[in-house]
């Protein structure tokens, strides 16, 4: 639909930390409609009608919305504006030089102000970079954000990107000195996985990052807190090699195209999907649902830390094919894992903290649907009735990017085990997350 075109500068983006969480303030942002693009591609235009008014066409964008949104049996949400939201701003004279009238042509575009309301994350640390030089950069990411900002879904400030970009303007760069260009990511990791991400100084050291990255000339290694379905015993021999070729579903997310009984849908084609290999190689050890931890001993719902290296790199890769062996991530609810706490809401509610509503009221706008809405929410927390729930942040899985390393590039870097062991919940023994003495150097 809508997209952002121009934003704030990162420097003077105001974000607030409180309650477990951290809000960006809303702030005006350009956006644009490429309204001629849209209306003469797809057959949007009904049979014979050629010469169509920017009012009639978005009329029509907007019926093909709620129709397909309707065929897929979802209403899509966006934090970018709607087509309703054009219409307003056409009616309302908020669109300078264009008229509800004028023609539409291939390449009409239309160009207005939103005001723009980012999705909260949970709180973090300072971000960490864990190595820089002149060309590379290798930050370790946060549970529950972006890599990219995703303006559709309203995180930018609140990505990893974004995260780059306040971190570098307020020269906290250390030895680098503030950039543009800003670092940016080579490869992608799933909003709720922790870790490693690996980025370039410039467009050129992005691309030869990637070079690497898709000729397999690369090492990547997760850990990993799973659960055995059968329990202990049922555990397989490891190293463990996962072959089964992954395909997209947009209605359920990822599935194993294998031909065999499948974690998530009906059993499609053998052959079908692209190649995926993923290798369990060892268990580090046991964790016991009473806080009880180690090598040995243990009981009750246990979880194991393991270590896997990814030959492929497909989205939801690891998340999948744990599941397909029966090894499901421990607090993955997607694939097959058990929620263990809920994440916090947004708005930190019955009780929003007074930082919170201060930011939010200070940037209140009339005719804002989702200024209205916290506006609503911090009224009914106030007069001290039933808790209102706000939107929630994405949660964090067990799962963690450790080590990456370029051999070729003389790059090799890894997160210390104690950030790990945060990663996957606070570890209750220091002592499990220690490497064998065995293991070959990596």
């Amino acid at each position: 639909m809508s997209t952002l075109v121009a934003d704030a500068d990162p420097a003077a983006v105001q974000s607030v930390t409180t309650a477990g969480i951290r809000v960006v303030a809303p702030r005006w942002v350009g956006v644009s409609l490429p309204i001629g693009r849209k209306l003469f591609s797809g057959g949007k235009l009904p049979q014979g009608e050629v010469d169509v008014t920017i009012g009639r066409g978005l009329l029509l964008l907007g019926s093909f919305e709620d129709a397909r949104g309707a065929d897929a049996g979802v209403h899509r949400r966006t934090a970018l504006p709607s087509y309703q939201w054009w219409i307003h701003q056409l009616e309302s004279g908020r669109l300078p030089g264009v008229a509800a009238s004028d023609k539409v042509g291939p390449d009409t575009v239309l160009v207005g102000r939103f005001h723009y309301h980012e999705q909260s994350i949970a709180a973090q640390p300072p971000l960490e970079i864990v190595f820089e030089d002149e060309h590379f950069v290798v930050v370790n990411k946060p549970a529950g954000v972006d890599v990219l900002a995703n303006p559709d879904a309203g995180r930018v400030a609140n990505s990893l990107t974004g995260l780059l970009a306040e971190h570098f303007c307020a020269g906290g760069g250390g030895a680098a000195s503030p950039l543009p260009p800003l670092p940016k990511p080579a490869h992608r990791l799933d909003a709720p996985v922790s870790g490693l991400v690996c980025c370039g100084r410039t467009s050129a050291d992005v691309r030869r990052l990637q070079r690497h990255i898709a000729a397999r000339r690369v090492e990547k290694r997760y850990l990993a807190r799973v659960r055995c379905v059968g329990g202990r015993a049922a555990f397989p021999p490891l190293p463990l090699t996962i072959d089964a070729p992954l395909a997209f579903d947009s209605g359920r997310c990822f599935e194993l195209m294998s031909g065999e009984a499948r974690c998530l849908g009906a059993v499609v084609g053998k052959g079908e999907g692209k190649e995926a290999t993923t290798v369990v190689e060892e268990c580090w050890g046991w964790v016991a649902s009473g806080g009880g931890g180690g090598r040995k001993g243990g009981g009750g719902d246990e979880t194991a830390v393991v270590v896997l290296r990814i030959v492929t790199g497909r989205k939801h890769q690891i998340r999948c094919h744990l599941q397909h062996a029966g090894l499901p991530i421990a607090n993955d609810t997607r694939y097959g894992g058990a929620e263990v706490h809920a994440p916090p809401s947004a708005f930190g509610l019955p009780v929003p903290p007074p930082a919170l509503a201060r930011l939010l009221r200070a940037g209140f706008v009339a005719g804002c649907e989702a200024c209205a809405f916290a506006r609503d929410l911090l009224a009914a927390a106030a007069e001290g009735g039933e808790a209102v729930g706000g939107p929630r942040v994405c949660g964090a899985i067990w799962l963690h990017s450790w080590r990456y390393a370029f051999p070729e590039l003389g790059l090799r870097t890894a997160t210390a085990l104690s950030v790990t062991s945060m990663a996957l919940g606070e570890l209750p023994r220091a002592e499990l997350l220690r490497e064998p003495t065995d293991n070959p150097e990596r």
